[in-house]
């Protein structure tokens, strides 16, 4: 999941951020000299969108907005705001979150409930992941912050290596899980997963070098490549390095590697994962799931729309 950045007195360029099936875009238009931002959220598949009533937004103030929606859970979605506010010393704290409902429709507005200070780190790089009910993003203190979709429930989880540098994560499998660098080998990967919700456990689920993935090549993480997605059903990571934004996968399990595609130099990030649903839209502006005849993965570039991989034949690689 990527994130919309924007402030009120600073116009951004609009943006796109994607969850299962759905993609949101924030479009803008110039009035007087504030800019004016307004939310949508499409369903590619079906070619249906929904405009989203406005938050409320004050004058300077800086938000960044993410998608949460899980079909397995609910066909409803969220849109969830960070508030956020500069301090004395010009570092950009969450003071709240803005959450949006498509059931009922509106905004709700709750204050910062992790009862301290807390700096969210989203980038192309750093997404945040929307699991269990909770929207999960990393903050430059090696921890995970967690908001339920209500408002309520607010904890933090530790990341699993306080040592290793840059800190990512994604879901796969219905767990999170966390990539980070040894910081005794800056060319080493090592992938975690969040085995126990509850209690915070993370086991070490794999650990591959650069030179293993690059062939012999020695990449550091951030800097010669990307973690783009992990795959929702199988150890299947995605990975895109080099001038022409060659796109690739490793497979844990095997060990293997395979270079699907380049996508070009002229493709930039975010690079988002896609899982197709096809649904209907009701009178009430409701949304209706109908199962997808043909699952597969999508990959969006700023550009294009990519099929790369069937999720029912990829368990065979």
């Amino acid at each position: 999941m990527a994130c919309l950045s924007s402030a009120r007195a600073s116009p951004s360029c609009p943006s796109a951020t994607t969850s299962t099936s759905w993609i949101a875009a924030m479009a803008s238009s110039s009035a007087a000299a504030t800019c004016l931002f307004h939310y949508a959220v499409c369903n590619p598949a079906t070619k249906e969108w929904v405009m989203l009533p406005d938050a409320n937004w004050a004058i300077e103030e800086n938000r960044t907005a993410c998608l949460c929606f899980d079909p397995a859970i609910s066909s409803h979605f969220h849109v969830l705001e960070y508030v956020e506010e500069e301090d004395d010393s010009y570092v950009t704290l969450v003071t709240g979150v803005e959450i949006y409902s498509s059931e009922t429709g509106l905004w709700t507005l709750h204050e910062n409930g992790w009862n301290d200070e807390v700096v969210v780190s989203l980038s192309v790089n750093r997404r945040s992941v929307f699991l269990n009910g909770f929207l999960h993003s990393v903050t430059p203190a090696d921890e995970i912050v967690a908001v339920d979709m209500e408002g309520k429930k607010w904890r933090k989880i530790p990341m699993p290596d306080p040592d290793g540098d840059i800190g990512i994560i994604h879901q796969t499998q219905g767990r999170l899980c966390a990539f980070n660098i040894d910081p005794n080998d800056i060319f080493k990967l090592s992938i975690w997963l969040l085995e126990d919700y509850d209690t915070d456990n993370w086991i070490l689920k794999h650990t591959v070098s650069s030179m293993k993935l690059f062939g012999g090549k020695k990449y550091q993480l951030d800097y010669d490549y990307q973690v783009i997605a992990v795959h929702p059903e199988c150890n299947l990571i995605f990975f895109v390095y080099g001038w022409h934004n060659t796109l690739m996968a490793y497979e844990m399990d095997r060990k293997e590697v395979r270079v699907i595609r380049k996508l070009g130099h002229e493709s930039c990030q975010p690079y988002l994962p896609y899982v197709p649903m096809f649904s209907e839209a009701l009178p009430n502006g409701r949304w209706r799931r109908r199962e997808c005849k043909q699952e597969h993965i999508q990959w969006c570039t700023n550009k294009k729309l990519h099929t790369i991989l069937d999720i029912k034949g990829s368990k065979d690689w």
